[in-house]
């Protein structure tokens, strides 16, 4: 696939953030996103893994701005305050958030409740 100008998404060479970076759809789209010259923010549980998909792509991509990592559990609530709260801290601005984490069932975010949500992310 080309490569696409992701700037009108926002200010150029904006933050992504993208949960779920250490799957297979998540690592993609942090490539990718970083390709496209993002500062990108990857999220996952487990972070040796956030670590080592971070040393993959730095070092088999031309990118010109280095990945973030911050672990997050988003089935825990509070986990979640403080890792947005963390992130927040570190960048002004989000450009663009993907959700890439968890499988299970599909409703439109408006009609989904906490037990759908733990059912998704668990």
């Amino acid at each position: 696939m080309e490569n696409r100008n992701y700037s009108s998404c926002g200010q150029k060479y904006g933050v992504a953030i993208v949960s779920g970076a250490t799957g297979g759809i998540g690592k993609e789209i942090c490539r990718r996103l970083a390709r496209a010259q993002f500062k990108v923010v990857m999220l996952a549980r487990n972070v040796e893994k956030l670590k080592n998909v971070q040393e993959e792509i730095e070092g088999t991509e031309k990118i010109k701005r280095p990945l973030a990592i911050q672990q997050i559990d988003i089935s825990d609530p509070a986990n979640v305050e403080s890792s947005v709260a963390a992130i927040n801290s570190r960048f002004q601005q989000i450009e663009l958030l993907v959700h890439a984490a968890g499988e299970g069932p599909v409703a439109p975010l408006l009609e989904t409740d906490e037990v759908l949500w733990q059912k998704s992310i668990q």
